[in-house]
């Protein structure tokens, strides 16, 4: 809540360290079970996806958005969000490769510099957002 002392700025660094934090959970997760033998890689994806959700509504939720929402509520309106989040970024890459005929790493500049802010104002605004 904004009024313990948290500026928007604040905010947004954290949001910055905890994607840092998600993805490199992601990679290590699916690393040590492909390289485990444990499981396969799309399996070892689906898997980390599962845990770095986890994950980054529980730092979301305890270090970047303090709320009095449920978690029910809150974790439901999270996965909401982080499936808008996938959305937009495979429309953009669409966009940028089908559309514009741009090469792909072009449109992950794009997505990587639309989707995280979207991501967060989403999250801000609606996801966390005190109950009224």
């Amino acid at each position: 809540m904004e009024g313990n002392g948290d500026s928007m700025t604040r905010r947004a660094v954290r949001y910055g360290v905890a994607g840092v934090a998600a993805t490199v959970l992601y990679l290590a997760v699916v690393a040590a079970f492909v390289e485990l033998g444990w499981l396969g890689p799309v399996v070892a994806a689906a898997v980390a996806t599962g845990v770095v959700i986890i994950f980054s509504y529980t730092v979301n939720r305890a270090w970047i958005f303090p709320t009095d929402r449920s978690h029910a509520s809150a974790f439901t309106r999270f996965v909401l969000a982080s499936g808008l989040s996938m959305a937009l970024n495979t429309g953009l890459m669409h966009l940028a490769v089908h559309i514009l005929g741009w090469r792909y790493w072009l449109g992950l500049g794009l997505a990587t510099v639309v989707v995280p802010p979207t991501n967060f104002l989403v999250n801000h605004y609606w996801s966390f957002r005190p109950r009224a």
